[in-house]
């Protein structure tokens, strides 16, 4: 009888474990783009792509499009070259690239969508923008320019909603991608100097002075994601220092360490999803593991998505529960598409929930992800010893306007998710109480 019992233990454990899987699937996303997918965003609740494609089936795209959920359709008249890059400032959705014309209004190398009409971002730069991130309330811009507004702004500039700036002197060469981690902003690319101070591939800037971050990397950096409290860079580099780092490198703040093994060629993108570090570009493994072009790191492990995408992937972006993947591909795990597709993960928890990988040995508060946020954010936090839990959201007045845990917890990794769907963009805090630990970080809602 125990034995029985046994083998049908196994026996639901395995057919669990095959329905999940049967359940993670890729599929097409309308009749996807006739060129490259390079860049997302979510705007108002709609996702919105860039790029070098110019159609959808029949609808004329010129470079931008949005999903309305069954096809793709015109940002306006869009613009006259490719987008590189999305960002959504002060309620209004930033686009840049090597375009000069926006909406048929002058616009050099980035504009401004207002959900009617495109319009300049002031005389714009003189070179091409590569990528935009949100910092400290303004919106830092990275590319190939040495002029922001008209004055000097080397490969790095910053708009305050009304002018351009530079920042701190700038770079030596491009700067192909920017993140922030732990309060301060970080800026990867091809430069080997930052404001005076060298600094191999990446940088951090902290409002006012650029810094290193040890001994940097021996090759283009693509992309920065924060991920379980550090900055992972992701690029065409394999050394930092003579340490091998595969593509995959992580930065707690004072040492770079390896991602596993890594991936076996270059990672052109990453973001937070189901729980982990989706990353994708050109390479066919990750860790040792077949994974063609797109893998998920969870914290120990490297795993494929599926049988993968059979061509170059350049973006990455979760929107409405699902993980959409753009670049220059036909194929996506068995299924016809035009350089773009979509991953469902499977059913999965939502709401606050284990991660359950060890048990830390402090107790620890993550910034959320994604910050900015619409409208949705996920939120880890670490316990070390059993303690009743709170997590809490609070606006500008230090009202509360959401309990997101109210429970004893054992020691482990958690997170919560928080949808502030009903709630107006600003400034908020979350607050962690753990038992005697409290710690309190800030987010930003932009609609």
């Amino acid at each position: 009888m125990k034995k029985f019992l046994l083998l049908l233990g196994v026996l639901l454990l395995a057919l669990i474990k095959f329905q999940h899987a049967s359940a993670q699937t890729w599929s097409a996303v309308g009749a996807g783009m006739n060129n490259k997918v390079d860049f997302f965003a979510v705007y108002n609740g709609v996702l919105y792509a860039g790029g070098d494609f110019t159609m959808s089936d029949t609808a004329q795209l010129n470079y931008m499009a949005r999903w309305n959920g069954s096809s793709w359709e015109s940002v306006g008249p869009g613009v006259n070259s490719f987008v590189r890059t999305l960002a959504v400032y002060n309620g209004e959705l930033y686009a840049g690239g090597d375009f000069t014309e926006a909406g048929g209004t002058s616009a050099s190398y980035i504009a401004r969508w207002n959900d009617s009409t495109w319009r300049p971002v002031g005389p714009g730069t003189n070179g091409g923008v590569r990528t935009l991130a949100v910092h400290d309330g303004e919106l830092y811009a990275g590319g190939f320019f040495t002029q922001a507004g008209g004055g000097t702004a080397n490969y790095i500039a910053k708009w305050n909603g009304s002018s351009w700036a530079g920042v701190g002197g700038g770079c030596d060469n491009w700067v192909r991608c920017l993140g922030t981690f732990s309060g301060d902003l970080y800026a990867g690319g091809y430069f080997t100097n930052a404001g005076g101070t060298p600094a191999q591939r990446i940088a951090g800037w902290n409002g006012s002075a650029w810094s290193a971050l040890g001994n940097g990397l021996d090759n283009v950096v693509w992309d920065i994601t924060e991920y379980n409290g550090e900055l992972y860079a992701n690029g065409d580099f394999t050394v930092s220092g003579g340490d091998t780092l595969s593509h995959v490198a992580r930065w707690n703040g004072s040492v770079w360490s390896s991602v596993g093994t890594g991936t076996d060629d270059n990672v052109w993108a990453a973001t937070v999803f189901d729980s982990g570090l989706v990353v994708a570009g050109f390479f066919t493994a990750a860790g040792g593991v077949a994974a063609q072009r797109i893998a998920r790191w969870d914290g120990s492990t490297w795993s494929p998505l599926g049988t993968g995408i059979d061509g170059p992937v350049t973006c990455l972006i979760p929107f409405n529960g699902d993980l959409y993947a753009g670049g220059t591909f036909t194929i996506a795990g068995g299924v016809s598409v035009n350089n773009v597709a979509k991953w469902n993960p499977g059913p999965a928890s939502v709401g606050d929930h284990s991660l359950q990988r060890g048990i830390p040995g402090t107790p620890h508060l993550n910034q959320n992800y994604p910050n900015p946020f619409n409208p949705t954010t996920v939120i880890r936090y670490e316990i070390s010893v059993t303690s009743f839990v709170t997590l809490e959201m609070y606006n500008v007045l230090g009202q509360e306007v959401a309990t997101l845990v109210n429970e004893l917890k054992q020691p482990g990794r958690y997170e919560a998710r928080w949808n502030a769907e009903k709630l107006s963009s600003g400034v908020y805090f979350y607050r962690l109480q753990a038992g005697e630990y409290a710690e309190t970080k800030k987010l930003i809602l932009l609609k």
